[in-house]
C-alpha cells in the first residue's frame, strides 16, 4: 500500500477530475517567471573562478583524520601540500569542476 502511494508522489494526471488544473497552470507560470527573472538578474556569482583565498579558507576548515574520498586523497595531503598543491587544485580540479559542473 505504501509503495503504491509513494510511487505516485510527484506524478499527476492533468485529466484527473480531482486535479486542480487551474492552480497547476498558475504555479507553473509563476515558477517559469521566477526562473526567467533569475536568469536575467544572474550576477554570475556562482560562475566565477575559485580564488586562492577561497581555497585556503576551505582547506583550513577541512578536518583531519577523515577517510579518503572517491579520489583516494586524504585531507592532510591537500592541507600540507603547500603552494604547488594549491595551484594544482585551482588549475586542475576546482576551476574545471566549477565550469563543467562536475565533481571528481
Amino acid at each position: 500500500m505504501w509503495n503504491e502511494a509513494f510511487s505516485k508522489l510527484g506524478k499527476f494526471d492533468l485529466e484527473d477530475k480531482n486535479f486542480d488544473r487551474q492552480i497547476y497552470m498558475k504555479i507553473k507560470q509563476e515558477v517559469e517567471e521566477w526562473e526567467r527573472e533569475k536568469r536575467d538578474k544572474s550576477d554570475g556569482e556562482l560562475d566565477k573562478d575559485l580564488e586562492m583565498g577561497e581555497l585556503e579558507t576551505a582547506l583550513r576548515k577541512v578536518q583531519n583524520g577523515k577517510a579518503a574520498g572517491d579520489d583516494g586523497c586524504i585531507n592532510e595531503i591537500l592541507k600540507q601540500g603547500g603552494e604547488v598543491m594549491k595551484q594544482s587544485l585551482l588549475i586542475g580540479c576546482f576551476k574545471k569542476c566549477g565550469k563543467e559542473r562536475e565533481f571528481l
